[in-house]
């Protein structure tokens, strides 16, 4: 048997959430990053995640460089023997 009642339950339900997320004050922004926090999705979470890759990323390049300048050194070192 179908509930009748369930339509008014949900909206009962979505007006006290917003009841609750209007006490909290702020602008909607505000508003919508507690509510993601709560739920536990948050746009933060996903920048730590690109700054944590972007690092690790900026890392390897560096070695990359480092590895080339060596090579570039000791290629330029052996030309400079086979000139001998």
């Amino acid at each position: 048997m179908p509930d009748f009642e369930l339509d008014s339950r949900v909206f009962s339900v979505q007006r006290n959430a917003a009841a609750v997320l209007a006490l909290l004050g702020g602008s909607d922004e505000d508003r919508q990053e507690y509510w993601e926090i709560k739920k536990g999705i948050t746009s933060r979470a996903i920048w730590e995640l690109i700054g944590n890759q972007y690092q690790v990323i900026e890392s390897q390049l560096e070695q990359i460089q480092m590895t080339l300048h060596t090579i570039d050194e000791v290629a330029a070192l052996e030309l400079a023997e086979q000139r001998v």
